[in-house]
């Protein structure tokens, strides 16, 4: 397949002419490999058959998804009718067709098998992400669910999470605090002992996953007087200097002043508050999991090796016009190159979910 870009185009637009966008959609994907169709699902032996699938799939999804446009063109529904019709649509489709509902990554890439787990003693971590975030595949707050007992993870914005998010901050059996790096926030330690008087140490951290500039706005969705935590400046990342998430997103600022990844935050506010040094190793290593997995998706070297290397293929490689005797040519500009070999098929982000942003900005500040 010459342009995935145009692949992309297709499953991320709409557009009124669907009967001829299906039969060029059809057409791209003939020239998927098999190993591509792997990567998303859609081969099971019988290509015609995932293909096909693959297109239902994608004319639901596009139907659904010129409704909500056309619903949220109405002028006479509230920005709340619109938040609503926007998140139901990105929790059920996600951004990329076919992937994980939990990991967010491709079929072929899914790494929720691969998450070690972890049991905090007193303290539960509950992930408030915003629409933009949900379903990008560099994400690191979707995989605390897998990786921490009791975790969740909560859309912003979406009318039953909202309900849900209510019900943990009016939760007098907990000490909830939303993790935030005001200046008026509590220590960790400060917390612990607030936690201790009123709750018997049982704690609920609240961590926004989201730019900063959105998670400033979704901060003020907290009522007034909700218990702030941030970081002493001393754990930030401790060992590391830039965050690990970096490979996947590039992040704007200074980073040895707390620019880390939502897992990153959360771990290292659970090792201040339990000192688990297993669970934060733990965490991160299921991060560098992640965003392997996520650089292969975007076509893209390993960095932290944490994915078995491929067996070589079987089949000759042809090699083309005007390669020497030391194996130039396309072969090995993919193998020392960062973005060589097949086009990446994985971009196809919704025009309403703002990936490109995220994929920049990267998440919120978590110290």
């Amino acid at each position: 397949m010459e342009n995935g870009d145009e692949l992309d185009e297709l499953l991320a637009g709409v557009y009124e002419n669907e009967d001829e966008l299906v039969a060029k959609l059809m057409q791209q994907l003939q020239g998927l490999s098999h190993k591509q169709q792997r990567l998303y699902g859609i081969w099971d032996g019988n290509p015609d058959a995932g293909k096909r699938a693959f297109v239902e799939q994608w004319r639901r999804r596009h139907a659904e998804r010129r409704a909500m446009v056309a619903a949220m063109r109405d002028p006479s529904r509230d920005p709340t009718e619109r938040m609503a019709l926007r998140t139901s649509y990105i929790l059920r489709w996600r951004k990329v067709l076919f992937s994980c509902p939990n990991c967010w990554l491709l079929p072929g890439l899914c790494v929720c098998g691969r998450m070690g787990r972890y049991f905090p003693q007193k303290t539960r971590v509950v992930v408030h992400a915003h629409h933009g975030e949900w379903g990008s595949a560099s994400n690191s707050g979707c995989i605390l669910p897998a990786s921490l007992e009791g975790s969740e993870i909560l859309l912003y914005g979406h009318p039953d999470h909202d309900v849900a998010m209510r019900e943990i901050l009016n939760d007098t059996s907990r000490t909830t605090a939303l993790l935030w790096p005001g200046s008026d926030s509590l220590l960790p330690e400060g917390l612990a002992a607030l936690a201790g008087q009123r709750t018997e140490g049982r704690i609920t951290v609240v961590a926004l996953d989201a730019t900063w500039g959105n998670a400033r706005r979704m901060q003020g969705w907290f009522p007034k007087g909700t218990l702030t935590v941030r970081l002493p400046p001393e754990s930030t990342l401790k060992e590391n200097k830039l965050s690990l998430l970096r490979p996947v997103r590039r992040y704007r600022g200074d980073l040895e002043s707390g620019r880390v990844s939502t897992v990153e935050a959360v771990a290292s506010l659970l090792y201040e508050l339990e000192g688990d040094e297993a669970m934060y190793r733990g965490l991160l290593d299921n991060l560098k999991i992640k965003v392997d997995a996520c650089r292969l998706q975007k076509n893209r070297t390993l960095v932290y090796d944490t994915q078995a290397p491929e067996p070589p293929s079987a089949r000759r490689r042809y090699r083309g016009r005007g390669v020497g005797a030391d194996g130039g040519g396309a072969g090995a500009s993919h193998k020392g190159g960062d973005g060589g070999g097949s086009p990446s098929l994985s971009s196809a982000s919704e025009g309403e979910g703002g990936g490109k942003e995220h994929e920049e900005e990267g998440e919120a500040e978590g110290a």
